[in-house]
């Protein structure tokens, strides 16, 4: 009888720990570093990257993107509604509909797949993201997780002048002004609350951080100690870690910056449409 049993109670205790681990699985943290474009994104990106190791001795995995690895695109991209477009989602003939079933399986597959407690993403690109269904999406891809987003904003007429100097080097304005490349004054892009209440609304105020680029800068010089901190990392890394890391910034001459960033742009766009086409 002792034996009759026992098969019973070990196929219990498979159904159990199948049970805690997806609940593991789920409780999972996402942060999203979503932007705004200008506001040391890039800089941010390269320590991440080159400090993957750091990070997850910490317990943060930074996520491994499909087509850059440190600059997440896709998750604007599978987010976006078809029409609309970005840089890369233009540059690349990404589709959005047809392509967000492959995103978001890889992207459960990486979760799921993670020892760490949390998962890092960063794109300044899902900051275009400005509709609710658009939102909801980047929501589901993420598979309905316990979401941060950390969003960095800086002064309007500063973030514009260095917005339309980077969109100038590799692509043309436009006169829609629905457009992510429509960069006249009254751009939606410089309605920063609504930008970001729209995240707020779907995320939860709670769980949206706004960093102010500009106070940062003045005061430490560099916008990742800040963002260091906003993830529960500062302890695990010193200034010298960060010192010099500052990707993409204009000298005060505020030389061409095509000749500072449009070959490494180019290069990242050629990248990522090499890929797209290799594994769309």
């Amino acid at each position: 009888m002792q034996w009759a049993f026992r098969p019973t109670i070990d196929c219990w205790s498979k159904v159990i720990l199948e049970v805690l681990f997806g609940i593991v699985r789920f409780l999972k943290k996402i942060i999203v570093h979503a932007g705004f474009h200008k506001t040391g994104t890039t800089s941010i990106q390269s320590f991440l990257n080159r400090n993957r190791h750091v990070l997850r001795a910490a317990d943060i995995d930074f996520y491994s993107g499909r087509y850059i690895s440190n600059n997440h695109v896709e998750l604007h991209a599978a987010s976006m509604r078809d029409e609309r477009m970005s840089s890369w989602k233009k540059a690349s003939g990404f589709r959005s509909s047809a392509m967000f079933p492959v995103i978001a399986a890889q992207i459960k597959e990486a979760i799921d797949a993670s020892p760490c407690k949390t998962i890092l993403f960063s794109a300044e690109g899902i900051s275009y993201l400005r509709f609710e269904d658009e939102i909801r999406r980047l929501h589901d891809l993420l598979g309905r997780r316990q979401t941060s987003i950390i969003i960095y904003q800086r002064e309007r007429s500063a973030w514009l002048e260095s917005f339309k100097a980077q969109l100038s080097t590799h692509i043309p304005f436009s006169t829609d002004k629905d457009a992510f490349n429509y960069v006249e004054p009254d751009t939606w892009l410089l309605d920063f609350e609504t930008r970001i209440g729209a995240f707020q609304k779907a995320f939860g105020a709670e769980n949206v951080t706004v960093v102010d680029y500009d106070g940062e800068v003045t005061l430490q010089g560099s916008v990742i100690p800040s963002f260091l901190s906003a993830i529960g990392a500062r302890k695990v890394f010193h200034a010298a870690d960060w010192e010099g890391v500052w990707e993409n910034k204009r000298q005060q001459s505020r030389i061409s910056i095509a000749t500072a960033v449009s070959p490494r742009l180019d290069h990242a766009v050629d990248n990522s449409r090499r890929r797209w086409q290799e594994n769309p």
